[in-house]
């Protein structure tokens, strides 16, 4: 038996869970946050998890809403589960993305059709990967990461392929279970517009599983765009690290 729709004139229950537990992890720091985060899913009795793709979720919707306040509208009147898919729709194809969301609220397309409409898009558009950066500059950008995450210390870097972005060009997983991911821009990258799109993927469903993201690059368009997308849909464990190149005389 299919869902029953929800009321498009009315905020989703979903979105209210979000605000809430977005809030009270605002309001603290530290394990403060994790234990407000805690408290929020033990009184909607529900799992830390699932309040986490809660807060992604709301966070999209913040990220759109001063260009697209339709969008958002629908959204926020939408169940949880169309926002997850426009949220990982929207980096590839805002506009096709937006269209979808509205039409879904407006009881044009079933949740069923809209994900096999984004997965027809992805499926016919998946950029293709990048040339990885090369490994002088791929050590310079894990030493430049050591310092301000030096738990990765002495660890491998291992393969964790996100699929359908691809891979972080550094991956670190701790004993602890704790992940971080890196995504190197290679100086003589021009295909800024691939990277940005699959970069952003990556980073997105990194967070829905829990690791943490560090974008690090060339001063420069590519770098400073994803520092503003991440500020803009506030995204709490990724950061934005400058690489700069050093040149040294060498004499004979």
């Amino acid at each position: 038996m299919a869902r029953k729709r929800l009321d498009p004139n009315v905020v989703a229950e979903w979105v209210g869970i979000a605000d809430a537990a977005e809030r009270a992890i605002q309001s603290g720091s530290g394990s403060d946050r994790a234990s407000a985060l805690w408290r929020v899913a033990e009184e909607r009795g529900t799992t830390e998890q699932h309040v986490r793709r809660l807060i992604h979720g709301w966070r999209f919707i913040q990220s759109v809403r001063a260009q697209d306040p339709e969008l958002a509208k629908s959204l926020e009147r939408s169940s949880y589960n169309v926002t997850d898919v426009i949220s990982r729709w929207h980096p590839r194809a805002p506009s096709d993305a937006s269209q979808a969301a509205k039409q879904y609220h407006a009881g044009e397309l079933t949740l069923a059709q809209l994900r096999n409409n984004y997965e027809a898009l992805r499926t016919q558009e998946t950029p293709k990967p990048t040339a990885p950066p090369a490994s002088d500059y791929l050590e310079a950008v894990r030493l430049k990461v050591e310092t301000i995450s030096p738990w990765i210390r002495n660890l491998e870097s291992t393969p964790r392929p996100l699929i359908p972005f691809g891979s972080y060009n550094l991956h670190f997983r701790g004993d602890d279970g704790r992940e971080l991911g890196v995504i190197a821009i290679a100086p003589d990258d021009a295909d800024e517009q691939t990277q940005f799109i699959t970069g952003a993927g990556l980073i997105l469903l990194g967070e829905k599983r829990g690791i943490a993201s560090i974008i690090a690059g060339p001063k420069g368009g590519l770098l400073d765009r994803y520092a503003n997308w991440i500020r803009e849909i506030g995204l709490d464990d990724c950061r934005v690290i400058q690489m700069e190149r050093v040149v040294r005389e060498v004499w004979a």
